[in-house]
């Protein structure tokens, strides 16, 4: 009903008379919602509706937007669902395992698990989130900015993942080293990656990858460092019911520290309980996922677990163009993730996730990253808790004492 503006946000249109959009004899999609307009609640009272004996149908557009979902089971590898697109008729391009995307946010945890599986920085540490600039030794400066270009300044790592802050990653891949994040990705399963991404882009998702690389990745945090390589086929028998082939259970590889895995999956269940993935609280059960944004608004992710199956979403227009101001993860990848969850993964099954193997809780101090009694409580490897006498939150220590000018 309306002219597609990108700069516009498409959130409190409304059309209330569709003679502003269509003429006698225009041929339209609908999708048949009742045999009888007088069995439909709102056609009520409604006088063109009750002038004769109509079917109630509901106006459609064709999409030009597709998506995706893939979503397998973190025990054993089973593929519980595939969409490949909007419609298998009008196109067979399987965007769950053919699309190569920019995934944005969610290559975040990536980047974050590589740095404390290093014990360069731990779930409490400090990053500043402040603008950035980099000589790329050409023309143009390099100047990663948040969303909504807004800054925190000094944030815990548990923070910046939770909020999705740009200027904070690309500080931990540069302090971290890129050939680090590079191997770590290697080990996870991330396949398409190419030598051209390794830069600093690489810390906000520019890499182009499938759905299922990103999937597999994520299947590592789930299960507390074992790569699920997921499975399509359970038997192909004849019709005589004799078995020609079929699938027999493998033991998961362990590709990271059961702890380093642990930690980030804890840091993706603070995405999803206060964070940009907020919106899976409805489900009322414990999750952890990350939403994705490309630039431009053209890829919204979100990738997201239980500890039993895990799910993958994407949005996007088979070429890559704008979907639009605030066409962001989790406004169009998350709600299509929690509407499969809600089915698949009902409260009545859901499981809590497993105890972290071989860390320390310790309450922080998130405003100093120190140890302070009533802090937040956060999992730390063994050999990176924070030194230090433990303080109150809000009280001052001995080192703050000899740092103040008097």
């Amino acid at each position: 009903a309306y002219r597609p503006d990108t700069e516009k946000s498409w959130k409190y249109r409304a059309q209330n008379d569709l003679r502003n959009s269509l003429n006698l004899g225009d041929v339209v999609d609908v999708e048949l919602m009742n045999l009888s307009t007088d069995e439909v609640e709102n056609l009520q009272g409604y006088g063109p509706a009750e002038a004769g004996d109509f079917a109630a149908a509901a106006l459609r557009q064709t999409p030009e937007l597709d998506g995706a979902l893939l979503a397998f089971d973190l025990n054993t590898g089973a593929v519980r669902s595939m969409v490949g697109g909007i419609d298998i008729r009008t196109s067979e391009f399987n965007r769950a395992t053919q699309a190569v995307r920019q995934v944005g946010s969610t290559f975040k945890p990536v980047v974050y698990s590589a740095a404390i599986a290093e014990r360069e920085l731990t779930a409490g540490s400090m990053v500043l989130d402040a603008p950035l600039t980099y000589n790329t030794g050409m023309e143009n400066l390099w100047k990663p900015g948040n969303y909504g270009e807004e800054y925190k300044g000094l944030i815990s790592l548990r923070k910046a993942l939770a909020l999705s802050r740009n200027v904070c990653t690309v500080r931990v891949l540069d302090q971290i080293g890129l050939e680090v994040v590079w191997e770590n990705a290697q080990r996870l399963g991330i396949e398409s990656l190419l030598e051209g991404d390794k830069n600093l882009a690489m810390a906000l998702g520019s890499s182009s990858l499938t759905m299922m690389d990103i999937s597999r990745a994520y299947s590592v945090f789930a299960t507390y460092g074992k790569k699920v390589e997921p499975y399509y086929i359970e038997e192909v028998r004849t019709r005589d019911g004799d078995i020609l082939e079929e699938h027999r259970p493998v033991d998961f590889p362990e590709v990271m520290e059961p702890a380093v895995a642990g930690i980030t999956s804890w840091l993706l269940q603070e995405v999803a309980r206060s964070g940009t993935g907020a919106k899976s609280n409805q489900l009322g059960i414990q999750v952890a996922g990350k939403t994705g944004t490309t630039n431009d608004f053209k890829d919204a992710w979100f990738v997201g677990y239980s500890p039993d199956l895990l799910v993958s979403t994407w949005v996007g227009y088979d070429q890559p163009r704008s979907m639009g101001v605030s066409s962001t993860g989790g406004a169009m990848a998350l709600p299509i993730w929690i509407e499969y969850f809600r089915a698949a993964y009902p409260k009545s099954i859901a499981r809590n996730f497993p105890k972290i193997p071989d860390v320390q809780m310790v309450e922080i101090d998130e405003t100093t990253g120190r140890v302070a009694s009533g802090g937040r409580r956060m999992p730390y490897l063994s050999d990176t808790v924070p030194t230090g006498p433990v303080v109150e939150i809000g009280q001052q220590s001995t080192e703050d004492l000899l740092t103040i000018e008097f």
